[in-house]
């Protein structure tokens, strides 16, 4: 599990915010409120006087007005938590950076349980001990560049964006969803998705078209282990192509200490981070989301990182993945990318 020392905003905010909620009663589910309601109409009634003139009739309990998952669409939410910091992707550019995601061909690059064996990663430390030996004159008397050697800038200089969040928050299938086109049912299998927490034991990093490269990671939490957390931890310290990182909250629990944690190392870091709220579809009503965001205090953070909402699931209700061109237009800015970018061949490709 990954620990942090660090006193910063959002922990003071999350803190104070939870202080003071916690002095209110528990709030009231609609069953219970509707229980009520309906018992002391059935009281009032009891106690009505007897008269030749028919009952008067009890009057309904109103049902408090809530937004149904029906009508609970991550669209609804993009727009309405859109950063001030972050322009509405036009319909136009939504079209050619899904275009590019459905186009694309992907390969699985790398994996591996430890830092130094990413490629370039090992032979990077060698250069840098090396550098380290010689004075600026010395310098001056080499004729052969040392970045010669190794992988091709093609290979290893690719932009990157990596995914975090504890176990089972749904990682895998926000990444299938990524390179699956919205209206088909059924998803690609890229990254596989377990039912089980903790599954994805490494870091799998995953090349798109030779544009840029998508990273997934193990879950942390209860089913992480200390060595994947070393081995993220140097990777968001250390890895020179990392552009932006994902943390993905469940739409349902929301921020555990652990998510909070990682926050704190993302701020005290420097690292870019956006949220992304995964499962949507299994909400009830926005105002979970809204407690869920308010009692954080994410968004009292000075960069007001960006908060996107997402659907991975499909069905009668929800025909297609909600919140994915959203998310795509937000990659393809982080790495730089124009929306009418066309993603180059592949070689052994699994798509």
């Amino acid at each position: 599990m990954l620990v942090s020392t660090s006193k910063t905003l959002i922990r003071s905010t999350v803190i104070h915010t939870r202080c003071i909620h916690s002095t209110h009663p528990p709030r009231k589910d609609l069953l219970s409120i509707l229980s009520e309601a309906t018992a002391e109409a059935e009281s009032a009634a009891k106690h009505q006087p007897k008269s030749n003139s028919s009952p008067p009739k009890t009057k309904t309990p109103t049902i408090p007005k809530t937004r149904k998952t029906k009508t609970l669409l991550a669209d609804y939410l993009n727009n309405k938590y859109r950063s001030k910091f972050k322009v509405a992707p036009s319909v136009g550019a939504l079209a050619e950076v899904n275009g590019f995601f459905h186009q694309t061909q992907v390969k699985l690059e790398w994996t591996t349980a430890n830092f130094l064996d990413i490629p370039g990663e090992r032979q990077r430390v060698e250069e840098e001990k090396l550098l380290s030996k010689h004075t600026e004159e010395e310098l001056e008397h080499i004729d052969t560049p040392l970045a010669k050697k190794g992988p091709t800038p093609r290979t290893v200089g690719l932009p990157e964006v990596v995914f975090l969040g504890k176990c089972n928050v749904g990682k895998s299938s926000l990444l299938n969803g990524l390179l699956t086109d919205s209206k088909q049912k059924d998803a690609l299998e890229f990254a596989y998705a377990s039912k089980r927490a903790g599954y994805t034991q490494t870091m799998n990093c995953f090349n798109i078209g030779n544009r840029f490269k998508l990273v997934d990671t193990p879950g942390y939490g209860v089913k992480g282990k200390p060595e994947q957390g070393k081995q993220v931890m140097e990777y968001l310290h250390r890895r020179k192509e990392l552009r932006r990182v994902y943390m993905l909250i469940g739409s349902k629990e929301g921020f555990s200490q652990d998510d909070f944690t990682i926050i704190d190392i993302l701020i005290e870091s420097g690292v870019p981070f956006e949220i992304v709220f995964t499962k949507v579809d299994q909400l009830i009503k926005v105002s979970t989301v809204e407690k869920h965001l308010k009692d954080s205090g994410v968004l009292d953070l000075p960069s007001e990182p960006s908060v996107t909402f997402t659907s991975s699931e499909t069905s009668r209700k929800s025909p297609k993945r909600q919140g994915f061109g959203e998310l795509r237009s937000s990659i393809f800015e982080a790495c730089g990318l124009s929306p009418g970018v066309k993603p180059l061949k592949l070689t052994k490709t699994m798509k």
